[in-house]
């Protein structure tokens, strides 16, 4: 078995045990190679106070103005007749689950800050994070030399400086601002974890704050990929800074009720996770419902997990080194019990030394940490040239693709309009065609036209002939008439003057009346010829209306229309 997991293993055990008898019941679980090790953690147990205060001396030795705020704000009891406000702060390293924690806490009616940063594609669900406290935490790193991503102790003769006190104005107007009068708050903000022994202890002091701690519990290695993945650190950097900020959350929480909280516990089984939690803090959450819970566990999804180790990988991965292990050991130790003296004394060495090894180490690593750093620095401008370039060949590609896209359109449209103008030209030919022949038609009616033309005029000339050769007859006619209506007249005359005659010719018997007899058969003879005369004008006369008749006909047909 690896030395951490017999370690972890042992720990669990040890704490489990109340008596000698028990210990020597259980010894026979520990391996070999640990069953020295109850004796040292129990001198560990008995002198646990002496370390602790060996911590504080040690740190004070280097800087003897500096005073510890969180053993100053556990000596100065709360003044009763001030109404205090419950601060839930959630102390923990970048990517270590704080803000999952922070919003589940949030959600079961803690009041969030109202100025949140922004989500991030790297942080999809929301950092339940205030932007105005992120943005001061950051101007006073920068006021005392630091920066988020170091490593190192926050100078604790800060607090001491002139500008200190500017900045505790100005923290307790943003908490006010973020925060107002609500008496539960949850504040979270990794930045927190080293700047809350000299800084913010005594400002949420001021602000009449009583704060309780959640401590969220990662594996360093999967903190350290994940920094790796957004910011490009190296492993060991972001194993370093894990350290210093769980070391540092572990120390500046001694003063505050304090819930350790193993994170993959925590999503897999979160309602039973935020109970003992609130039991631990003594907290009763605002907005515990079926609602609040159904919220909740929409909120938690696997999703939020972008990056896992194992236990062997940790304790096999070259750059984790001991004192991380032990830390994370300690820490998980304290989630399951946070009364834990062994833990809690294992990480005051743990950061005693690690406060030692800065002193000798740390500013030899500067030029080293600001040449890696002037490093990543080019690779990322280089990576974002290469990314733009990349971009812009995509970009590009896209754009020729697109054209091309737009170019086989228009080679579509274009083949369809050449279909459509060669049916347009086969049509026009055809119809130049009909054309033609029409146009042949045409003159050839127009020829016809004109013979007709022609011909009408002819018939014209021969209708006006035949009407004046009509109007002729008719005269004719009308003078035949007149003579016949004469002779008529004359035969009645003659008629009468035959009976007078007659009369007289009865006295004339033998002399008059034959010669008179003979006139008149002679006259009526004539009669009877000019009536037949008559009889055949009259019929031609209508012959030649009909052929009148017909050729006016004929003419109005071979009319052009």
């Amino acid at each position: 078995m690896h030395g951490f997991a017999a370690r972890l293993e042992f720990g669990r055990a040890y704490l489990r045990l109340s008596s000698k008898d028990s210990l020597f019941a259980a010894s026979a679980k520990i391996p070999a190679s640990l069953r020295n090790r109850p004796k040292r953690e129990k001198r560990m147990n008995h002198s646990s106070e002496n370390l602790a205060r060996f911590d504080i001396d040690e740190r004070r030795s280097s800087d003897p103005v500096a005073i510890d705020a969180s053993i100053e704000a556990a000596a100065v009891p709360n003044d009763p007749r001030v109404a205090r406000k419950t601060a839930v702060l959630v102390l923990g390293m970048h990517r270590s689950g704080t803000s999952s924690i922070a919003g589940a806490v949030a959600k079961l009616g803690a009041k969030a800050p109202n100025n949140l940063l922004p989500n991030a594609a790297d942080n999809e669900r929301g950092f339940f994070e205030s932007q105005s406290i992120a943005d001061l935490n950051d101007e006073i790193l920068a006021s005392a030399g630091t920066r988020w991503d170091d490593w190192r102790r926050f100078n604790p003769r800060w607090r001491l400086s002139p500008v200190a006190g500017g900045f505790e104005d100005k923290a307790i107007a943003v908490l006010e601002e973020e925060f107002g009068s609500a008496p539960l708050i949850v504040m979270k903000d990794p930045r927190f974890c080293r700047m809350m022994t000299p800084f913010w202890s005594s400002v949420m002091d001021k602000a009449e704050y009583d704060l309780r701690v959640i401590i969220p519990v990662r594996s360093p290695l999967e903190v350290a990929r994940s920094l790796w993945l957004r910011n490009g650190f190296p492993i060991s950097k972001g194993l370093l800074l894990w350290l210093r900020h769980m070391v540092d959350a572990h120390a500046a929480s001694r003063a505050y009720p304090t819930a350790y909280v193993g994170w993959s516990e925590f999503l897999s089984d979160w309602p039973l996770t935020l109970k003992r939690v609130g039991e631990k803090l003594g907290i009763e959450w605002p907005r515990l419902s079926d609602i609040s819970a159904a919220d909740i566990d929409a909120f938690l999804s696997p999703g939020l997990r972008h990056n896992s180790a194992s236990l062997d990988e940790l304790i096999s991965h070259p750059d984790v080194n001991e004192w991380v292990l032990n830390a994370y050991e300690a820490l998980l130790t304290l989630a399951e019990d946070s009364s834990s003296i062994v833990a809690r004394a294992a990480l005051d060495e743990i950061a005693v030394k690690f406060d030692m090894a800065e002193r000798i180490f740390g500013r030899t690593l500067v030029d080293f940490e600001d040449s890696q750093a002037r490093e990543r620095h080019s690779a990322d401008i280089a990576r974002a040239e290469r990314d733009n370039a990349m971009n812009e060949w995509r970009r590009r590609d896209e754009e020729i693709a697109r054209l091309a896209q737009e170019i086989s359109v228009r080679d579509q449209h274009i083949a369809a309009l050449t279909q459509d103008r060669d049916n347009w030209v086969a049509e026009a030919g055809a119809q130049r065609g009909r054309g033609d022949h029409l146009q042949a038609e045409r003159d050839n009616a127009l020829r016809d036209q004109g013979r007709l033309q022609d011909e009408i005029g002819r018939r014209d000339q021969e209708i006006a002939r035949l009407h004046h050769e009509i109007a002729g007859r008719n005269h004719e006619i009308g003078v035949r008439d007149q003579h016949i209506a004469a002779l008529t007249q004359d035969r009645d005359n003659w008629v009468a003057e035959a009976g007078a005659q007659r009369q007289r010719a009865d006295q004339l018997q033998n002399e008059e009346i034959p010669r008179r007899d003979h006139d008149i058969e002679i006259r009526n003879q004539h009669i009877a010829a000019l009536s037949d005369e008559r009889t055949s004008a009259t019929a031609e006369v209508a012959a030649l209306r009909q052929e009148v008749e017909r050729l006016t006909a004929g003419n109005d047909a071979a009319q052009p229309t």
